[in-house]
């Protein structure tokens, strides 16, 4: 797994497959198909077809992914949330923006309750599903979430820091034809 992903690292995906590949069926030869390291594996499967575009078949692999880290580790363990957040990325660049908005949610409800509602984490789930909401057209969404996302970063790392989340709130705003405030 470890020469998997070393090869991902220097994009040399085809060849980073083949090993994942093999990887993966020695782990569920040797270990089982219900073991944290064979789901270790199914997920870095997931990863690694995602970052070739192949988004259908990584989505199997997460999906697969994710039952076993809920089986395994629970439902709400951050191993399992971030095997949804994959899904949920995946599912956006796949268009599946009503299906990814629920993943995305779900990550954010684990993720306040876990953090708190003032917590860079936060921010960031947040982010993710105003992130979500824009690619849907639900620029009125993105912006409330963005704007929410920058309250909880903006005193922790300062302006310098926040010039995405800015970036996405003046493009919201350019959206929903609201230009001055967007200056």
């Amino acid at each position: 797994q470890r020469m998997a992903y070393t090869l991902q690292k220097f994009t040399l995906l085809d060849e980073a497959l083949a090993a994942q590949r093999q990887a993966l069926e020695l782990r569920r030869s040797t270990l089982g198909d219900r073991h944290l390291s064979t789901a270790e594996s199914v997920r870095a499967m997931s990863r690694l077809l995602n970052a070739r575009g192949e988004y259908s078949e990584s989505i199997e692999y997460n999906l697969e992914a994710i039952e076993l880290y809920r089986d395994l580790l629970g439902d709400e363990h951050d191993t399992t949330r971030e095997a949804r957040n994959l899904l949920a990325t995946t599912q956006t660049r796949l268009g599946q923006y009503s299906e990814a908005i629920v993943q995305f949610n779900r990550n954010l409800e684990h993720t306040r309750s876990k953090y708190g509602d003032k917590h860079l984490k936060t921010a960031g789930a947040l982010h993710q599903l105003a992130f979500a909401y824009a690619y849907q057209g639900a620029y009125a969404d993105g912006l409330r979430l963005n704007l929410e996302a920058l309250d909880i970063r903006l005193p922790i790392v300062g302006k310098d820091d926040c010039k995405i989340t800015i970036l996405n709130i003046g493009f919201a705003l350019i959206s929903l034809g609201r230009y001055e405030e967007a200056k």
